[in-house]
C-alpha cells in the first residue's frame, strides 16, 4: 500500500494538475509543497495518539501527502522548464538531481545509524520530525525560485508561441506520444521489482536499519556520479543519445 498508493495518486492527480496550472498558480505551488510536508509532522506524533488501526492511519497519511506533493511537483516542472533555457536544461537538471542524490544518501546513512541506536518507535519519531523541519528550510529556496519565475514570465514567450507551424506541432505531439509510451514501458519494468527489494532485504537477508540505510546510500551515491555525466552528455550530444 505504501508503494501502490502514491503511484495511484500520481496517475489520478498529474494530468488534472497540468490542466490547472496557470501563471497565477505560483502561490499555489508553494502552498502545495507546504501541505505535502505536514503529514510528516503528524506521523512523528502518531504513536502518542489513540487510534484503533495506527498502521492504516500511517498509510493514509503517506498517501494523502502525495496528493499536494504530486500537484506541486507537476507545477514545479513547468516552472523549471520556463526558467531554464533548453540548451542548459539537461545540465541543470543533472546538477539538481546530483544534489538530491547526495542529500538523500547522507540522510539514509545517518537515519539508518540513528534507528539502530534509538528504541522503537522513538527513532522513527525523531527521524520524521527532523525530516519535517529540514523540509521547511527547503521552502525558502522554493520561494526564491518562484520569485525568479514571476520576474521572467512577463517577458518570456509562451510555449505556444515557440511551437511553430501546425505541422511542427503535430510532429512534436507524435514524438511526445512515442516518448510517453516508451517511458511507460520502462517505468513499468523498473517499478514492478522495486517494492520487493526492501522486503527482500528485511525478510530474506535479515538486514537491520543501519545496513538497509547503507545499501540505500550506495544506490544514492551511484546516482550522484551518474546524473551529472548523463546531463553533460545530453547537453553535448542531445537527449536522444543519452536516452
Amino acid at each position: 500500500a505504501l508503494t501502490a498508493g502514491p503511484a495511484l495518486v500520481a496517475i489520478v492527480v498529474s494530468l488534472p494538475a497540468g490542466w490547472l496550472f496557470t501563471p497565477r498558480s505560483l502561490a499555489r505551488v508553494f502552498w502545495a509543497r507546504v501541505a505535502s510536508r505536514l503529514p510528516f509532522l503528524v506521523i512523528a506524533v502518531l504513536p502518542w495518539l489513540s487510534f484503533d488501526h495506527p498502521a492504516e492511519v500511517l498509510v493514509a497519511l503517506v498517501v494523502l501527502s502525495y496528493v499536494p506533493g504530486q500537484v506541486g511537483a507537476v507545477w514545479f516542472t513547468s516552472v523549471f522548464a520556463e526558467l531554464i533555457p533548453p540548451p542548459h536544461r539537461a545540465e541543470v537538471a543533472g546538477r539538481r538531481l546530483l544534489m538530491l542524490g547526495l542529500a538523500g544518501s547522507v540522510t539514509l546513512l545517518l537515519g539508518g545509524l540513528m534507528l539502530e541506536r534509538l528504541p522503537f518507535p522513538t527513532g522513527y519519531q525523531v527521524l520524521f520530525l527532523v525530516a519535517f523541519l529540514i523540509s521547511l528550510a527547503g521552502l525558502r529556496a522554493l520561494r526564491r525560485v518562484l520569485a525568479a519565475r514571476a520576474a521572467h514570465v512577463a517577458s518570456a514567450p509562451r510555449v505556444g508561441e515557440l511551437a511553430g507551424p501546425a505541422d511542427g506541432r503535430r510532429g512534436g505531439a507524435r514524438q511526445f506520444v512515442r516518448f510517453a509510451l516508451s517511458s511507460f514501458v520502462f517505468q513499468l519494468g523498473l517499478g514492478m521489482g522495486g517494492p520487493l527489494i526492501s522486503i527482500y532485504w528485511v525478510r530474506d537477508l535479515g538486514l537491520g536499519d543501519a545496513r538497509v540505510g547503507l545499501l540505500a546510500t550506495a544506490a544514492g551515491l551511484a546516482s550522484v556520479v551518474a546524473y551529472p555525466l548523463w546531463g553533460r552528455l545530453a547537453g553535448l550530444r542531445g537527449e536522444g543519445l543519452a536516452l
